[in-house]
C-alpha cells in the first residue's frame, strides 16, 4: 500500500456522498489505500456505506460534541498527517464543521497536496473561509461544468485547479440501477433547512411541505405522505408540523435512503440532490422552485436528471395529475464515468508528486 495512502476527511453528507463511490471502489480494488478520519457517527455510517474502509487511528480523538472546537481540531489534523506517510489528502467540503478545512492548512504545512470535493456551489466561499481566513486546497472537483464556472469566479486568494469530474453517485446508481423504484407507493417531500441555513433566500421548507400535501390531496391520492427531514435539520420541529397536519396521513421517515428511493412514488423537495437519485432511480421527481426566489440557490442542473422544476402550487397539481414517467433517467458519460475519473486524477497527482520530489531530492 505504500505510495498510495490517501487520507480522507468529511463531515457533510453531501460531500461523503460524493466520496463513498470513490472509497468503494478505491478499497474493493487495492488501487489506492485510503483512510478515513470523521466524527463516530460519520465514521459508523460509512462504514456501511463502505465494507473494509480503514478508519484513521487519529478518528479517536474526534467527538460529536467537539466538532466545533479548532485548537482540538489542529491537534487531531497534526497527528493523522504525523502517524502515517500518507500522499494525498481527499476532502468534502462542510459549511460548519472545521475538521476539512483544518486538515488542508495541516497539509499545506506538511507539503501534502489536497483535493476538495464540492456537490454545489452553493454558499462555495463559506465552505473554504471563516473568521480564521482561508483553508484553501490545491485541487478543487466540481460535479459540472456550470458549477466549475461559479467556482472559477471566486476570488481566491492563491491559485487553484478547479476540475470537473462528474457525480459519483448518480454514475453508481445508474450503472447498478439500485433500486428501481418501479414498486414504491409512498409520497415523499425531501426536505432541507433552508429556512435556518440561509433566511434571505426567502424559502420556507415547512410552508412547501404544506403546499405539496394540499397538492398531493387535491390530486385524488390518499397514499401515506412522508416527509424526510436533512440529516442536520431538528427532529422537534417536524414532529410540531406533523401533529398539525395529524389528519392528512403524514409522517416522519425511518428508512435509510436506498430503501426510502424504493418505497417512493413521487418526491418533491427543494434543491436536494437527493430528487437527482430518485429520478435517476426512477421515482417521479420535481423541485419547488419559487420565480420570485434568488435564482443562485437553485445551484443543482436538475433538467440534467430528469427532476421538474415547478415554481408554484397549481403547476405542482397539474404535474402531479399529469402522472409523468417514472423510467429510471439516462445519464451522459460525465456521471457515469465520474470514478474513473477521479481515479485517473488521484493517480495524476501521485505522479506528479512524485516526479517533484525525485527531482527536487536529484537536485540536492
Amino acid at each position: 500500500m505504500s505510495g498510495n495512502r490517501i487520507l480522507v476527511a468529511g463531515h457533510d453528507w453531501g460531500g461523503l456522498n460524493l466520496l463513498a463511490p470513490l472509497l468503494r471502489k478505491w478499497t474493493a480494488s487495492g488501487r489506492f489505500a485510503p483512510s478515513f478520519i470523521g466524527v463516530p457517527e460519520v465514521r459508523r455510517q460509512l462504514a456501511q456505506r463502505v465494507p473494509g474502509l480503514t478508519i484513521a487511528s487519529a478518528s479517536e480523538m474526534l467527538t460529536d460534541p467537539g466538532i466545533g472546537d479548532i485548537a482540538s481540531f489542529d491537534l487531531i489534523a497534526e497527528r493523522a498527517l504525523r502517524e502515517a506517510r500518507y500522499d494525498l489528502l481527499l476532502c468534502g467540503t462542510s459549511l460548519h464543521a472545521a475538521l476539512e478545512r483544518r486538515l488542508i492548512l495541516a497539509a499545506r504545512a506538511a507539503g501534502l497536496r489536497s483535493i476538495s470535493f464540492c456537490d454545489m456551489p452553493w454558499a462555495l466561499t463559506e465552505r473554504f473561509h471563516n473568521g480564521d481566513g482561508w483553508s484553501v486546497p490545491d485541487v478543487l472537483w466540481m460535479t459540472n461544468e456550470p458549477a466549475r464556472a461559479q467556482a472559477a469566479a471566486v476570488d481566491w486568494p492563491r491559485p487553484i485547479s478547479i476540475e470537473v469530474i462528474g457525480n459519483p453517485l448518480l454514475g453508481e446508481i445508474a450503472q447498478q440501477r439500485r433500486p428501481l423504484a418501479a414498486a414504491g407507493q409512498n409520497f415523499r417531500f425531501i426536505s432541507e433547512p433552508v429556512s435556518i441555513e440561509f433566511p434571505g433566500v426567502g424559502l420556507n421548507e415547512f410552508e412547501l411541505a404544506a403546499t405539496f400535501v394540499s397538492a398531493v390531496r387535491a390530486a385524488g391520492f390518499d397514499a401515506p405522505i412522508i416527509v424526510r427531514p436533512h440529516p442536520i435539520e431538528t427532529k422537534g420541529r417536524w414532529n410540531e408540523w406533523i401533529a398539525a397536519h395529524a389528519g392528512d396521513r403524514v409522517a416522519l421517515d425511518t428508512l435509510p435512503v436506498t430503501e426510502a428511493i424504493a418505497d417512493s412514488r413521487v418526491a418533491v423537495g427543494i434543491c436536494s440532490i437527493l430528487l437527482a437519485e430518485m429520478a435517476v432511480s426512477g421515482v417521479q421527481a420535481a423541485a419547488l422552485q419559487p420565480r420570485d426566489i434568488d435564482p443562485s440557490y437553485f445551484c443543482v442542473p436538475f433538467a440534467d436528471y430528469g427532476v421538474a422544476q415547478i415554481a408554484d402550487g397549481a403547476s405542482l397539481l397539474a404535474w402531479l395529475k399529469s402522472g409523468a414517467s417514472r423510467m429510471p433517467m439516462g445519464l451522459g458519460d460525465r456521471d457515469l464515468q465520474a470514478v474513473e475519473t477521479a481515479t485517473r486524477r488521484v493517480q495524476a497527482i501521485l505522479d506528479e508528486t512524485r516526479a517533484v520530489s525525485a527531482a527536487t531530492h536529484s537536485a540536492n
